[in-house]
């Protein structure tokens, strides 16, 4: 395709987001990948929706889980989408974004504990 550029992510495994959980399925929405875990929580798509496309198109991987967003991104982390900032969807639901990075950085250390919903929320 002449004129358009063309960027397709290389990633690893080591670059996908590390909420453990033990069943996990993966599946492509608007060009992301979702990591879904245990309880396929659908709001996922209502968060995608939610960016706007000139953000959306450069982010890679997202997964949800107990609240909390992994986001993945091309290059460069948007500044409303930096790790410790929170996305309101429309019906209220809110969600913590615990760890946010570009492909190729290091990801933080999902063997501690999540935070309760109380303390995601205390800024």
């Amino acid at each position: 395709m002449e004129g358009i550029p063309l960027f397709v992510p290389t990633f690893q495994i080591e670059d996908f987001p590390r909420m453990e959980q033990e069943k996990a399925g993966y599946c492509i929405y608007r060009g992301v990948l979702i990591k879904w875990d245990e309880d396929y929580d659908r709001r996922i798509f209502s968060i995608l929706d939610k960016m706007p496309v000139s953000v959306r198109t450069t982010l890679v991987i997202i997964q949800e889980h107990e609240n909390c967003l992994s986001l993945i991104w091309q290059n460069e982390v948007p500044e409303n989408y930096k790790t410790g900032k929170k996305i309101t969807l429309n019906n209220g639901d809110r969600f913590l974004i615990y760890d946010s990075r570009t492909i190729g950085t290091k990801p933080l250390d999902y063997w501690k504990q999540f935070p309760t919903e109380e303390e995601s929320w205390q800024t």
